[in-house]
């Protein structure tokens, strides 16, 4: 097999760095699938009381003078558990930015509370609110570094700002600076690096106070499909190896099948559907995600036939079925048994297999003739597949 691992840092890491549990991850090994990198990780214990609670929270913008309100969010119930990583996605305007920034008190609720840790962001002021923020580190999309400060000098700030003594300060920036890759690039200057670079200076800046929760803020949306994998890694690394809780949120539902445990889909301010990764993949049931979902699992009706589709049969016409495999049901032949029990021809249009959270999922349409449509449907149930009927094309 080749070698299809992925390095969490442009150079080798100390092993000092790998202490933590024993179960670090220098290299991720993706096996089978390249966009499963949550499954090599520890899944997080939902039973634990969430360490992020937003509980029946909206947000509403004042009118201004060329502009009418706005409800940004509006009734947001989602808890995200201690040392999980939970991807919230949505189109543009889907209300993603403003609730991140809820939880880390830059914008505070109309309604509802938002809850970190056990303390209501809210209702915290100054220093309170301040120590609260720096439990809370956050990565942007445009990396939001210092252009007059080398890769040291911008991991450095958060902890200047928070009065650290200079050897403390020192330490911890070296070994941060390990910890993503970057110590030969400790004194370059942002506009001497990388994309995947200046990101990696955004997550140890993020992680300089030691916090407990990391805010990605589309943090791979400007980067390349390699250097985004590599991000990605390197958070899932700070997940697993600092037991850091990270809320991603993101409009690319690839990257929310790599790393991600849980996810919830928002939505014009209201979340429409959440699940664990897998349950979400294999049965979507909103059409937003039905719309986010299509393009990994790569089964949209093709456009011929998406043209001819009607509500009901015609003599003669064609049952277009789109079968999900899950589990013990994805090692069943089940269009085989259909031609092979029912006698007719089932037709594969379209389908793709894949791992999802390192759990099989097979997703087909196939066309089978009308008139055996509830027979077809009858022995799919016996065999454990899911089966919907998309429609009918004469």
């Amino acid at each position: 097999m080749p070698d299809r691992s992925i390095s969490l840092a442009e150079g080798p890491i100390p092993d000092s760095l790998t202490s933590r549990a024993e179960i670090a991850i220098k290299n991720i090994d993706l096996l089978e699938d390249p966009g499963s990198l949550a499954e090599t990780a520890p899944q997080p214990d939902m039973a634990v009381a969430p360490i992020i609670r937003f509980a029946g929270v909206s947000k509403r913008f004042a009118a201004r003078r060329s502009s009418d309100a706005v409800v940004a969010l509006d009734g947001i119930d989602l808890d995200v558990p201690r040392s999980s990583i939970l991807g919230i996605i949505g189109r543009s305007g889907a209300g993603k930015s403003t609730l991140i920034r809820l939880v880390n008190g830059l914008e505070r609720p109309s309604g509802g509370r938002v809850i970190v840790d056990g303390v209501e962001i809210a209702a915290l002021k100054g220093r309170a609110l301040r120590q609260a923020q720096r439990a809370t580190g956050m990565i942007f999309q445009h990396f939001n570094l210092l252009s007059s400060r080398t890769a040291y000098g911008n991991i450095t700030l958060p902890l200047e700002i928070a009065g650290w003594d200079r050897a403390r300060i020192n330490a911890r920036a070296e070994l941060l600076l390990d910890l993503v890759g970057l110590a030969d690039k400790r004194n370059r200057y942002p506009a001497e690096l990388s994309g995947g670079q200046k990101q990696r200076v955004g997550i140890a800046r993020a992680l300089a106070t030691s916090p407990k929760v990391l805010l990605s803020d589309e943090a791979t949306s400007a980067l390349d499909p390699e250097t985004t994998q590599s991000i990605l890694a390197l958070l899932t690394r700070v997940n697993v190896e600092l037991g850091v809780t990270i809320l991603l949120i993101t409009h690319e539902i690839h990257v929310i099948k790599e790393i991600c445990h849980r996810v919830a889909v928002l939505d014009a301010g209201q979340i429409v559907e959440q699940a664990e990764i897998f349950d979400l993949f294999a049965r979507p049931s909103h059409p937003t995600t039905r719309s986010f979902v299509q393009t990994i699992t790569g089964v949209a009706l093709p456009e011929e036939f998406a043209g001819r589709l009607l509500p009901g049969p015609k003599p003669g016409g064609t049952a277009l079925l789109r079968l999900t495999y899950t589990g013990e049901a994805a090692e069943q032949p089940a269009i085989s048994r259909l031609g092979r029990d029912l006698d007719i021809d089932a037709n594969i249009i379209t389908g793709q297999i894949q791992r999802i959270a390192g759990r099989p999922l097979s997703v087909f349409i196939v066309a089978v003739p009308a008139r055996a449509e509830a027979a077809a449907l009858q022995l799919l149930a016996k065999l454990g597949t899911e089966a919907e009927v998309m429609g009918y094309v004469a």
